[in-house]
Protein backbone atom coordinates (compact mmCIF):
# COMPACT_ATOMS: atom_id res chain seq x y z
CA UNK A 1 0.00 0.00 0.00
CA UNK A 2 3.34 2.26 0.57
CA UNK A 3 3.76 2.03 -2.97
CA UNK A 4 0.58 2.72 -4.40
CA UNK A 5 0.44 5.92 -1.75
CA UNK A 6 3.62 7.19 -2.93
CA UNK A 7 2.34 7.40 -6.42
CA UNK A 8 1.80 10.85 -8.04
CA UNK A 9 -1.64 12.03 -8.28
CA UNK A 10 -0.96 12.37 -11.66
CA UNK A 11 -0.45 8.93 -12.66
CA UNK A 12 -4.44 8.21 -11.49
CA UNK A 13 -5.19 11.09 -14.02
CA UNK A 14 -3.23 8.74 -16.35
CA UNK A 15 -4.83 5.52 -15.10
CA UNK A 16 -8.01 7.43 -15.81
CA UNK A 17 -6.85 8.70 -19.32
CA UNK A 18 -5.86 5.29 -20.39
CA UNK A 19 -9.45 3.62 -19.53
CA UNK A 20 -11.76 6.54 -21.08
CA UNK A 21 -9.60 6.23 -24.05
CA UNK A 22 -9.89 2.01 -24.06
CA UNK A 23 -13.81 2.60 -23.41
CA UNK A 24 -13.78 5.01 -26.42
CA UNK A 25 -12.57 2.31 -28.37
CA UNK A 26 -14.79 0.16 -27.95
CA UNK A 27 -17.30 2.77 -28.15
CA UNK A 28 -15.97 4.05 -31.76
CA UNK A 29 -15.90 0.42 -32.89
CA UNK A 30 -19.73 -0.14 -33.05
CA UNK A 31 -19.41 2.30 -36.08
CA UNK A 32 -16.55 0.74 -37.98
CA UNK A 33 -18.64 1.07 -41.43
CA UNK A 34 -18.95 4.74 -40.32
CA UNK A 35 -16.13 6.90 -43.07
CA UNK A 36 -13.04 7.61 -39.93
CA UNK A 37 -14.79 5.25 -37.40
CA UNK A 38 -11.84 2.79 -37.97
CA UNK A 39 -8.61 5.24 -37.52
CA UNK A 40 -10.42 7.03 -34.55
CA UNK A 41 -10.67 3.50 -32.98
CA UNK A 42 -7.19 2.56 -34.05
CA UNK A 43 -5.94 5.98 -32.06
CA UNK A 44 -7.64 5.08 -29.16
CA UNK A 45 -5.90 1.96 -28.44
CA UNK A 46 -2.66 3.38 -29.28
CA UNK A 47 -3.54 5.95 -26.77
CA UNK A 48 -4.90 3.48 -24.37
CA UNK A 49 -1.34 1.85 -24.93
CA UNK A 50 0.88 4.71 -25.04
CA UNK A 51 -0.69 6.07 -21.90
CA UNK A 52 -0.22 2.80 -19.98
CA UNK A 53 3.12 3.05 -20.63
CA UNK A 54 3.92 6.06 -18.44
CA UNK A 55 1.83 4.22 -15.60
CA UNK A 56 3.96 0.93 -15.89
CA UNK A 57 7.25 3.69 -15.72
CA UNK A 58 5.77 5.72 -13.24
CA UNK A 59 4.81 2.42 -10.64
CA UNK A 60 6.62 -0.71 -11.80
CA UNK A 61 10.29 -0.37 -13.78
CA UNK A 62 12.96 0.39 -12.94
CA UNK A 63 15.33 -1.20 -15.50
CA UNK A 64 17.59 1.20 -17.01
CA UNK A 65 17.83 -0.83 -20.64
CA UNK A 66 13.67 -1.35 -19.96
CA UNK A 67 13.46 2.13 -19.56
CA UNK A 68 15.44 3.07 -22.69
CA UNK A 69 12.88 0.49 -25.01
CA UNK A 70 10.39 2.33 -23.08
CA UNK A 71 11.36 5.51 -24.85
CA UNK A 72 11.61 4.02 -27.84
CA UNK A 73 8.11 2.42 -27.63
CA UNK A 74 6.20 5.62 -26.43
CA UNK A 75 8.40 7.47 -29.62
CA UNK A 76 6.95 4.63 -32.20
CA UNK A 77 3.33 4.70 -30.54
CA UNK A 78 2.96 8.80 -30.17
CA UNK A 79 3.71 9.08 -33.77
CA UNK A 80 1.24 5.88 -34.41
CA UNK A 81 -1.30 8.00 -32.42
CA UNK A 82 -0.99 11.45 -34.90
CA UNK A 83 -0.87 9.36 -38.18
CA UNK A 84 -4.54 7.39 -37.15
CA UNK A 85 -5.66 10.91 -36.16
CA UNK A 86 -4.55 12.20 -39.52
CA UNK A 87 -5.81 9.30 -41.05
CA UNK A 88 -8.93 9.80 -38.96
CA UNK A 89 -9.24 13.53 -40.05
CA UNK A 90 -9.04 13.00 -43.33
CA UNK A 91 -11.94 10.05 -43.61
CA UNK A 92 -14.03 11.82 -41.67
CA UNK A 93 -14.38 14.86 -43.52
CA UNK A 94 -14.27 13.16 -47.07
CA UNK A 95 -10.86 13.92 -48.46
CA UNK A 96 -9.54 10.56 -48.12
CA UNK A 97 -9.71 10.47 -52.01
CA UNK A 98 -6.39 12.89 -51.88
CA UNK A 99 -4.76 9.77 -50.96
CA UNK A 100 -6.51 6.89 -52.49
CA UNK A 101 -6.69 2.63 -52.29
CA UNK A 102 -2.85 2.74 -53.01
CA UNK A 103 -2.02 6.02 -50.98
CA UNK A 104 -3.61 4.24 -47.82
CA UNK A 105 -1.77 1.00 -48.11
CA UNK A 106 1.83 3.04 -48.65
CA UNK A 107 0.96 4.96 -45.71
CA UNK A 108 -0.06 1.55 -43.52
CA UNK A 109 3.25 0.28 -45.07
CA UNK A 110 5.29 3.48 -43.99
CA UNK A 111 3.74 3.34 -40.62
CA UNK A 112 4.83 -0.46 -39.69
CA UNK A 113 8.50 0.03 -41.16
CA UNK A 114 8.44 3.53 -38.84
CA UNK A 115 7.30 1.95 -35.87
CA UNK A 116 9.59 -1.23 -36.31
CA UNK A 117 12.46 0.92 -36.44
CA UNK A 118 11.00 2.59 -33.42
CA UNK A 119 10.86 -0.62 -31.31
CA UNK A 120 14.32 -1.89 -32.63
CA UNK A 121 16.19 1.33 -31.57
CA UNK A 122 18.12 0.37 -28.77
CA UNK A 123 19.67 -2.10 -30.97
CA UNK A 124 20.59 0.16 -33.99
CA UNK A 125 20.86 3.59 -32.05
CA UNK A 126 19.21 5.61 -35.17
CA UNK A 127 15.89 7.03 -33.47
CA UNK A 128 18.27 8.03 -30.31
CA UNK A 129 21.96 8.72 -30.07
CA UNK A 130 22.22 8.29 -26.28
CA UNK A 131 19.05 7.75 -23.78
CA UNK A 132 19.55 8.97 -20.04
CA UNK A 133 17.91 7.53 -16.88
CA UNK A 134 17.27 9.33 -13.78
CA UNK A 135 16.22 7.20 -11.19
CA UNK A 136 17.05 9.86 -7.90
CA UNK A 137 13.02 10.79 -7.50
CA UNK A 138 10.08 8.56 -7.02
CA UNK A 139 9.61 8.61 -10.16
CA UNK A 140 12.38 7.62 -13.42
CA UNK A 141 12.90 10.66 -15.61
CA UNK A 142 14.41 9.30 -19.30
CA UNK A 143 16.23 12.04 -21.49
CA UNK A 144 17.31 11.84 -24.87
CA UNK A 145 19.48 12.88 -27.59
CA UNK A 146 18.07 12.73 -30.60
CA UNK A 147 19.26 10.67 -34.03
CA UNK A 148 18.36 11.48 -37.31
CA UNK A 149 15.19 8.99 -37.41
CA UNK A 150 14.03 10.84 -34.39
CA UNK A 151 14.46 14.25 -36.19
CA UNK A 152 12.63 12.79 -39.47
CA UNK A 153 9.91 11.42 -37.41
CA UNK A 154 9.49 14.68 -35.47
CA UNK A 155 9.65 17.06 -38.90
CA UNK A 156 6.80 14.37 -40.34
CA UNK A 157 4.75 14.81 -37.52
CA UNK A 158 4.83 18.82 -37.46
CA UNK A 159 4.28 18.75 -40.78
CA UNK A 160 1.06 16.32 -40.94
CA UNK A 161 -0.73 17.80 -37.95
CA UNK A 162 -1.17 21.48 -39.41
CA UNK A 163 -2.89 19.84 -42.49
CA UNK A 164 -4.99 18.11 -40.42
CA UNK A 165 -5.79 21.17 -38.29
CA UNK A 166 -7.19 22.94 -41.38
CA UNK A 167 -9.48 20.49 -42.35
CA UNK A 168 -11.15 20.34 -39.61
CA UNK A 169 -11.18 24.00 -39.59
CA UNK A 170 -12.44 24.04 -42.98
CA UNK A 171 -15.37 21.72 -41.83
CA UNK A 172 -16.57 24.16 -39.27
CA UNK A 173 -16.45 26.75 -42.10
CA UNK A 174 -17.33 25.42 -44.92
CA UNK A 175 -20.52 23.43 -43.63
CA UNK A 176 -23.68 25.05 -42.08
CA UNK A 177 -24.68 24.39 -38.73
CA UNK A 178 -25.28 20.81 -39.03
CA UNK A 179 -21.64 20.19 -38.78
CA UNK A 180 -20.22 23.14 -37.16
CA UNK A 181 -20.42 21.70 -33.21
CA UNK A 182 -18.92 18.49 -34.54
CA UNK A 183 -16.22 19.96 -35.93
CA UNK A 184 -15.30 23.20 -33.16
CA UNK A 185 -15.18 19.79 -30.52
CA UNK A 186 -12.64 18.11 -32.75
CA UNK A 187 -10.61 20.75 -33.55
CA UNK A 188 -10.37 21.77 -29.95
CA UNK A 189 -9.72 18.39 -28.92
CA UNK A 190 -6.90 17.75 -31.19
CA UNK A 191 -5.19 20.92 -30.67
CA UNK A 192 -4.92 19.61 -26.72
CA UNK A 193 -1.46 17.33 -27.74
CA UNK A 194 0.23 20.14 -29.21
CA UNK A 195 -0.52 22.69 -26.09
CA UNK A 196 0.43 19.72 -23.97
CA UNK A 197 4.04 19.26 -26.51
CA UNK A 198 4.33 23.23 -25.81
CA UNK A 199 4.38 23.34 -22.25
CA UNK A 200 6.78 20.28 -22.40
CA UNK A 201 9.54 21.94 -24.44
CA UNK A 202 9.13 25.17 -22.40
CA UNK A 203 9.49 22.72 -19.48
CA UNK A 204 6.58 24.85 -17.85
CA UNK A 205 5.32 21.51 -16.47
CA UNK A 206 4.74 21.22 -12.25
CA UNK A 207 6.43 18.16 -12.21
CA UNK A 208 9.22 17.26 -14.30
CA UNK A 209 8.68 13.91 -13.97
CA UNK A 210 4.83 14.33 -15.08
CA UNK A 211 4.44 13.04 -18.54
CA UNK A 212 2.19 16.14 -20.09
CA UNK A 213 1.97 14.50 -24.01
CA UNK A 214 -0.48 11.60 -22.46
CA UNK A 215 -3.02 13.67 -20.90
CA UNK A 216 -3.19 15.97 -24.43
CA UNK A 217 -3.97 12.70 -25.68
CA UNK A 218 -6.27 12.10 -22.98
CA UNK A 219 -8.03 15.64 -23.64
CA UNK A 220 -8.38 14.47 -27.38
CA UNK A 221 -10.18 11.67 -26.18
CA UNK A 222 -12.51 13.56 -24.01
CA UNK A 223 -13.13 16.02 -26.50
CA UNK A 224 -13.86 13.01 -28.99
CA UNK A 225 -16.33 11.07 -26.50
CA UNK A 226 -18.13 14.80 -25.67
CA UNK A 227 -18.45 15.16 -29.68
CA UNK A 228 -20.18 11.11 -30.18
CA UNK A 229 -22.32 11.49 -27.57
CA UNK A 230 -23.07 14.77 -27.46
CA UNK A 231 -23.37 16.04 -31.41
CA UNK A 232 -23.84 12.82 -32.81
CA UNK A 233 -20.31 12.42 -34.45
CA UNK A 234 -21.01 9.32 -35.79
CA UNK A 235 -24.82 9.73 -37.15
CA UNK A 236 -23.77 12.32 -39.70
CA UNK A 237 -20.58 12.82 -41.28
CA UNK A 238 -19.16 15.36 -43.43
CA UNK A 239 -18.03 12.84 -45.41
CA UNK A 240 -20.96 11.88 -46.72
CA UNK A 241 -22.57 15.06 -47.36
CA UNK A 242 -18.55 15.52 -49.25
CA UNK A 243 -18.69 12.12 -51.08
CA UNK A 244 -22.50 12.35 -51.97
CA UNK A 245 -21.76 15.75 -53.79
CA UNK A 246 -18.96 14.87 -55.51
CA UNK A 247 -20.70 11.68 -56.49
CA UNK A 248 -23.73 13.05 -57.46
CA UNK A 249 -21.81 15.64 -59.83
CA UNK A 250 -20.44 13.05 -61.23
CA UNK A 251 -23.51 11.15 -61.90
CA UNK A 252 -25.72 13.63 -63.18
CA UNK A 253 -26.78 13.79 -66.77
CA UNK A 254 -25.70 17.74 -67.32
CA UNK A 255 -22.80 18.09 -68.01
CA UNK A 256 -21.35 20.72 -65.37
CA UNK A 257 -17.70 22.22 -65.60
CA UNK A 258 -16.47 24.65 -62.56
CA UNK A 259 -14.17 27.70 -63.31
CA UNK A 260 -11.68 30.48 -61.52
CA UNK A 261 -13.08 33.69 -62.52
CA UNK A 262 -10.12 34.02 -65.15
CA UNK A 263 -11.60 31.10 -66.61
CA UNK A 264 -9.39 28.49 -65.98
CA UNK A 265 -11.14 24.74 -65.54
CA UNK A 266 -10.82 23.88 -61.79
CA UNK A 267 -13.55 20.60 -61.84
CA UNK A 268 -15.36 19.04 -65.15
CA UNK A 269 -17.75 15.85 -64.51
CA UNK A 270 -18.11 12.90 -66.69
CA UNK A 271 -20.94 14.32 -68.55
CA UNK A 272 -19.21 17.51 -69.73
CA UNK A 273 -16.31 15.60 -70.73
CA UNK A 274 -18.39 13.42 -73.36
CA UNK A 275 -20.71 16.63 -74.16
CA UNK A 276 -17.61 18.45 -74.85
CA UNK A 277 -15.60 15.14 -75.71
CA UNK A 278 -12.68 16.12 -73.84
CA UNK A 279 -10.55 14.03 -71.07
CA UNK A 280 -11.03 14.86 -67.42
CA UNK A 281 -7.21 14.95 -66.96
CA UNK A 282 -6.42 16.76 -69.74
CA UNK A 283 -9.40 19.49 -69.63
CA UNK A 284 -8.18 20.72 -65.44
CA UNK A 285 -5.65 23.42 -65.24
CA UNK A 286 -6.87 24.24 -69.15
CA UNK A 287 -8.65 27.75 -70.03
CA UNK A 288 -12.50 26.86 -70.49
CA UNK A 289 -12.07 28.44 -74.21
CA UNK A 290 -9.79 25.44 -75.04
CA UNK A 291 -13.49 22.86 -74.55
CA UNK A 292 -15.22 25.30 -77.13
CA UNK A 293 -15.79 29.12 -77.76
CA UNK A 294 -16.31 31.72 -75.61
CA UNK A 295 -17.01 35.66 -75.70
CA UNK A 296 -14.62 38.22 -75.01
CA UNK A 297 -15.98 37.70 -71.35
CA UNK A 298 -14.74 34.41 -70.48
CA UNK A 299 -16.42 32.65 -68.37
CA UNK A 300 -18.78 35.28 -68.07
CA UNK A 301 -20.01 35.33 -71.45
CA UNK A 302 -20.71 31.68 -72.57
CA UNK A 303 -22.85 31.40 -75.45
CA UNK A 304 -26.84 30.46 -74.50
CA UNK A 305 -26.25 27.23 -77.02
CA UNK A 306 -23.55 25.30 -78.35
CA UNK A 307 -22.96 22.91 -81.37
CA UNK A 308 -20.51 20.38 -80.16
CA UNK A 309 -20.28 16.53 -82.03
CA UNK A 310 -23.58 17.08 -84.15
CA UNK A 311 -25.44 18.02 -80.80
CA UNK A 312 -27.37 20.98 -79.21
CA UNK A 313 -25.94 21.83 -75.92
CA UNK A 314 -27.72 24.51 -74.04
CA UNK A 315 -25.93 26.65 -71.39
CA UNK A 316 -26.55 28.10 -68.17
CA UNK A 317 -24.26 30.00 -65.42
CA UNK A 318 -24.20 30.99 -61.80
CA UNK A 319 -21.24 32.32 -59.88
CA UNK A 320 -19.62 30.62 -56.45
CA UNK A 321 -19.77 32.97 -54.00
CA UNK A 322 -17.48 32.58 -50.51
CA UNK A 323 -18.12 33.23 -47.40
CA UNK A 324 -18.29 36.77 -47.65
CA UNK A 325 -20.14 37.30 -51.23
CA UNK A 326 -17.02 37.19 -53.66
CA UNK A 327 -17.33 35.55 -56.47
CA UNK A 328 -14.69 32.86 -56.26
CA UNK A 329 -15.65 31.61 -59.76
CA UNK A 330 -18.83 30.26 -62.04
CA UNK A 331 -20.59 27.28 -62.55
CA UNK A 332 -21.06 26.19 -65.94
CA UNK A 333 -24.03 23.50 -66.44
CA UNK A 334 -24.50 22.16 -70.13
CA UNK A 335 -27.69 20.26 -70.68
CA UNK A 336 -28.24 18.30 -73.88
CA UNK A 337 -31.35 19.72 -75.83
CA UNK A 338 -30.87 17.75 -78.81
CA UNK A 339 -33.37 15.23 -78.81
CA UNK A 340 -35.75 18.32 -77.65
CA UNK A 341 -34.81 19.84 -80.60
CA UNK A 342 -35.16 17.36 -82.84
CA UNK A 343 -38.16 16.81 -82.05
CA UNK A 344 -39.67 19.97 -81.79
CA UNK A 345 -38.62 20.13 -85.49
CA UNK A 346 -40.33 17.43 -86.35
CA UNK A 347 -43.26 18.10 -84.81
CA UNK A 348 -43.21 21.65 -87.29
CA UNK A 349 -42.19 19.97 -89.88
CA UNK A 350 -45.25 17.10 -89.73
CA UNK A 351 -47.30 20.07 -88.90
CA UNK A 352 -46.84 22.46 -91.93
CA UNK A 353 -46.01 19.05 -94.38
CA UNK A 354 -49.61 18.05 -93.40
CA UNK A 355 -51.82 21.07 -93.24
CA UNK A 356 -49.86 22.07 -96.17
CA UNK A 357 -49.88 19.10 -98.66
CA UNK A 358 -53.23 18.16 -97.05
CA UNK A 359 -54.91 21.35 -98.02
CA UNK A 360 -53.87 21.71 -101.73
CA UNK A 361 -54.50 18.05 -101.76
CA UNK A 362 -58.06 18.33 -100.79
CA UNK A 363 -58.71 21.67 -102.61
CA UNK A 364 -57.58 19.23 -105.83
CA UNK A 365 -60.19 16.27 -104.60
CA UNK A 366 -62.47 19.14 -104.47
CA UNK A 367 -62.13 20.42 -107.81
CA UNK A 368 -62.95 17.03 -109.21
CA UNK A 369 -66.08 16.72 -107.54
CA UNK A 370 -67.17 19.58 -109.04
CA UNK A 371 -66.41 18.80 -112.12
CA UNK A 372 -67.47 15.67 -111.86
CA UNK A 373 -71.34 17.00 -111.65
CA UNK A 374 -70.78 18.77 -114.91
CA UNK A 375 -69.33 16.10 -116.94
CA UNK A 376 -71.25 13.46 -119.00
CA UNK A 377 -68.62 11.84 -120.51
CA UNK A 378 -68.28 8.19 -118.83
CA UNK A 379 -64.59 8.05 -119.70
CA UNK A 380 -63.86 11.56 -118.49
CA UNK A 381 -65.63 10.92 -115.82
CA UNK A 382 -63.62 7.87 -114.99
CA UNK A 383 -60.41 9.95 -115.67
CA UNK A 384 -61.65 12.48 -113.05
CA UNK A 385 -62.67 9.22 -110.75
CA UNK A 386 -58.72 7.84 -111.12
CA UNK A 387 -57.30 11.16 -110.62
CA UNK A 388 -59.20 11.29 -106.86
CA UNK A 389 -58.29 8.28 -106.03
CA UNK A 390 -54.79 8.96 -107.14
CA UNK A 391 -54.86 12.11 -104.71
CA UNK A 392 -56.66 10.14 -101.97
CA UNK A 393 -53.64 7.13 -102.84
CA UNK A 394 -50.84 10.36 -101.56
CA UNK A 395 -53.05 11.47 -99.04
CA UNK A 396 -52.98 7.65 -97.08
CA UNK A 397 -49.31 7.55 -97.88
CA UNK A 398 -48.28 10.19 -96.39
CA UNK A 399 -50.11 10.05 -93.27
CA UNK A 400 -48.75 6.41 -93.07
CA UNK A 401 -45.45 7.87 -93.22
CA UNK A 402 -46.05 10.20 -90.54
CA UNK A 403 -47.43 7.37 -88.59
CA UNK A 404 -44.28 5.70 -89.28
CA UNK A 405 -41.86 8.54 -88.55
CA UNK A 406 -41.70 7.83 -84.82
CA UNK A 407 -41.46 3.84 -85.08
CA UNK A 408 -38.37 4.59 -87.17
CA UNK A 409 -36.66 7.04 -84.76
CA UNK A 410 -37.15 4.44 -82.01
CA UNK A 411 -34.25 2.77 -80.96
CA UNK A 412 -35.27 1.85 -77.39
CA UNK A 413 -36.32 -1.45 -77.84
CA UNK A 414 -33.85 -2.08 -80.51
CA UNK A 415 -30.40 -3.96 -80.39
CA UNK A 416 -26.92 -3.05 -81.79
CA UNK A 417 -25.75 -5.74 -84.36
CA UNK A 418 -23.34 -6.58 -87.08
CA UNK A 419 -24.80 -5.50 -90.16
CA UNK A 420 -23.40 -6.60 -93.02
CA UNK A 421 -23.40 -3.78 -95.75
CA UNK A 422 -23.27 -6.22 -98.83
CA UNK A 423 -26.33 -7.99 -97.93
CA UNK A 424 -28.38 -5.05 -96.63
CA UNK A 425 -27.60 -3.16 -100.19
CA UNK A 426 -28.33 -6.81 -102.09
CA UNK A 427 -31.72 -6.67 -100.19
CA UNK A 428 -32.66 -2.87 -101.19
CA UNK A 429 -31.62 -3.13 -104.62
CA UNK A 430 -33.57 -6.49 -105.48
CA UNK A 431 -37.14 -4.95 -103.51
CA UNK A 432 -36.63 -1.37 -105.71
CA UNK A 433 -35.84 -3.17 -108.67
CA UNK A 434 -39.21 -4.96 -108.93
CA UNK A 435 -40.81 -1.64 -108.75
CA UNK A 436 -38.30 0.36 -111.43
CA UNK A 437 -38.21 -2.61 -113.86
CA UNK A 438 -36.27 -0.33 -116.17
CA UNK A 439 -33.58 1.16 -114.13
CA UNK A 440 -29.99 0.36 -113.83
CA UNK A 441 -28.65 -0.10 -110.15
CA UNK A 442 -25.13 -0.90 -109.90
CA UNK A 443 -23.64 -1.56 -106.08
CA UNK A 444 -20.10 -1.46 -105.12
CA UNK A 445 -19.26 -3.09 -101.77
CA UNK A 446 -16.66 -5.09 -100.16
CA UNK A 447 -18.26 -8.48 -98.97
CA UNK A 448 -16.33 -8.41 -96.05
CA UNK A 449 -17.05 -4.77 -95.18
CA UNK A 450 -19.65 -4.46 -92.04
CA UNK A 451 -20.86 -2.12 -89.17
CA UNK A 452 -22.05 -2.35 -85.57
CA UNK A 453 -25.42 -0.26 -85.53
CA UNK A 454 -29.25 -0.39 -85.24
CA UNK A 455 -30.06 -3.02 -88.60
CA UNK A 456 -33.61 -1.48 -88.99
CA UNK A 457 -32.62 2.32 -89.16
CA UNK A 458 -29.47 1.72 -91.52
CA UNK A 459 -32.59 0.21 -93.90
CA UNK A 460 -35.03 2.77 -93.31
CA UNK A 461 -31.65 5.37 -94.73
CA UNK A 462 -30.54 3.61 -97.67
CA UNK A 463 -34.27 2.35 -98.89
CA UNK A 464 -35.43 6.21 -98.91
CA UNK A 465 -32.53 7.10 -100.32
CA UNK A 466 -32.17 4.87 -102.95
CA UNK A 467 -36.42 5.03 -103.60
CA UNK A 468 -35.57 9.26 -104.06
CA UNK A 469 -32.80 9.05 -106.15
CA UNK A 470 -35.28 6.83 -108.75
CA UNK A 471 -38.78 8.09 -108.07
CA UNK A 472 -37.48 11.82 -108.83
CA UNK A 473 -35.83 10.40 -112.20
CA UNK A 474 -38.05 11.08 -115.33
CA UNK A 475 -35.56 9.68 -117.66
CA UNK A 476 -36.43 6.73 -119.25
CA UNK A 477 -32.65 5.38 -118.53
CA UNK A 478 -32.35 6.18 -115.03
CA UNK A 479 -28.87 5.09 -113.24
CA UNK A 480 -28.34 4.81 -109.31
CA UNK A 481 -24.94 3.59 -108.40
CA UNK A 482 -24.21 2.20 -104.37
CA UNK A 483 -20.52 2.54 -102.84
CA UNK A 484 -19.54 1.66 -99.83
CA UNK A 485 -16.36 1.58 -97.67
CA UNK A 486 -14.59 1.41 -94.36
CA UNK A 487 -13.76 4.47 -92.94
CA UNK A 488 -11.92 4.93 -90.12
CA UNK A 489 -14.39 4.08 -87.23
CA UNK A 490 -17.63 3.96 -89.33
CA UNK A 491 -18.27 2.69 -92.71
CA UNK A 492 -19.03 5.50 -95.45
CA UNK A 493 -21.86 4.82 -97.86
CA UNK A 494 -22.60 7.04 -101.19
CA UNK A 495 -25.79 6.89 -103.16
CA UNK A 496 -25.59 8.27 -106.83
CA UNK A 497 -28.13 8.92 -109.07
CA UNK A 498 -28.54 11.21 -112.77
CA UNK A 499 -31.69 12.87 -112.16
CA UNK A 500 -32.10 16.21 -112.10
CA UNK A 501 -31.40 16.93 -108.87
CA UNK A 502 -32.80 17.65 -105.42
CA UNK A 503 -33.80 21.61 -105.71
CA UNK A 504 -31.45 23.61 -103.40
CA UNK A 505 -33.55 25.13 -101.08
CA UNK A 506 -34.80 21.36 -99.87
CA UNK A 507 -31.29 20.36 -99.36
CA UNK A 508 -30.85 24.47 -97.16
CA UNK A 509 -34.41 23.03 -95.18
CA UNK A 510 -33.20 19.88 -94.42
CA UNK A 511 -29.38 21.28 -93.56
CA UNK A 512 -30.01 23.63 -91.66
CA UNK A 513 -33.02 21.91 -89.90
CA UNK A 514 -35.62 25.24 -90.60
CA UNK A 515 -38.43 24.11 -91.68
CA UNK A 516 -39.86 27.54 -93.16
CA UNK A 517 -38.13 26.57 -96.16
CA UNK A 518 -40.22 23.17 -96.49
CA UNK A 519 -41.35 22.60 -99.81
CA UNK A 520 -44.23 20.50 -100.33
CA UNK A 521 -43.05 18.14 -103.14
CA UNK A 522 -40.27 16.56 -101.41
CA UNK A 523 -42.57 14.90 -98.93
CA UNK A 524 -41.13 12.70 -95.72
CA UNK A 525 -38.37 11.00 -97.40
CA UNK A 526 -35.49 13.04 -96.92
CA UNK A 527 -36.54 14.59 -93.58
CA UNK A 528 -36.31 11.32 -92.51
CA UNK A 529 -33.27 10.12 -93.55
CA UNK A 530 -31.75 13.18 -91.85
CA UNK A 531 -33.20 12.36 -88.54
CA UNK A 532 -32.73 8.42 -88.84
CA UNK A 533 -28.61 9.46 -89.41
CA UNK A 534 -28.75 11.46 -86.71
CA UNK A 535 -30.26 8.62 -84.58
CA UNK A 536 -27.24 7.06 -85.81
CA UNK A 537 -24.97 9.36 -84.65
CA UNK A 538 -23.82 9.74 -88.32
CA UNK A 539 -23.24 12.51 -90.89
CA UNK A 540 -25.14 13.32 -93.87
CA UNK A 541 -23.99 15.72 -97.07
CA UNK A 542 -25.78 16.14 -100.39
CA UNK A 543 -23.93 17.18 -103.93
CA UNK A 544 -26.03 18.42 -106.46
CA UNK A 545 -24.48 18.79 -109.91
CA UNK A 546 -25.64 19.14 -113.57
CA UNK A 547 -25.26 15.28 -113.72
CA UNK A 548 -27.24 14.32 -110.92
CA UNK A 549 -27.70 13.85 -106.91
CA UNK A 550 -24.74 12.36 -105.45
CA UNK A 551 -25.52 11.14 -100.86
CA UNK A 552 -23.07 10.91 -98.60
CA UNK A 553 -24.14 8.97 -95.50
CA UNK A 554 -21.43 7.99 -92.64
CA UNK A 555 -22.47 5.46 -89.80
CA UNK A 556 -19.95 5.34 -87.11
CA UNK A 557 -19.07 2.09 -85.86
CA UNK A 558 -21.52 1.77 -82.54
CA UNK A 559 -20.03 -1.33 -81.41
CA UNK A 560 -16.49 0.75 -81.04
CA UNK A 561 -18.10 3.47 -78.78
Amino acid sequence: MDGVAAMPAWVWVLVVVAVTAGVLSVYTFRYRTIPGALWLTAMNLVVCVYTGTYILLATVIRAPATLAFLEHLQLALGTLAVACWFLFVLTYTGRAELLGRRGHLAVITVLASVFVLNVTGPIHGLVFSEVFVDLSGDVPIVDTDSNVIHVVQLLALFSLSPIGLVFLHRSLSEHDELFSEQAFALLLGSVSPYVAAGIDVMQLEPDPAMPLLPLGFGAMSVALTYAAARHRLFEFVPATRRIGEARALQQLDDGVVIVSTDGTVLQINESACQLLDCDRAQCLGEPLANLHETGDGGPTDVPETIDRLGRTLQTSRSAVEGPTGDVMGYAVVYRDVTGKRRRQQRITVLNRLLRHNLRNELSLVEGHVTQLAEIEDSEQRQQRVDEIEAVIEGIVDLSQQAHAVERHLSVADRAIERVAIGDLVDRIVERTARNYPSAEIVSDVPPDLAVSTYPHQLEVVLENLVENGLQHNDSSERRLGITATRDSDGVAIVIADDGPGIPDHEIEAIESGESSQLYHGSGLGLWLVSWVVAVLGGDLDFEVTDSGTTVHVWVPNLGEQ
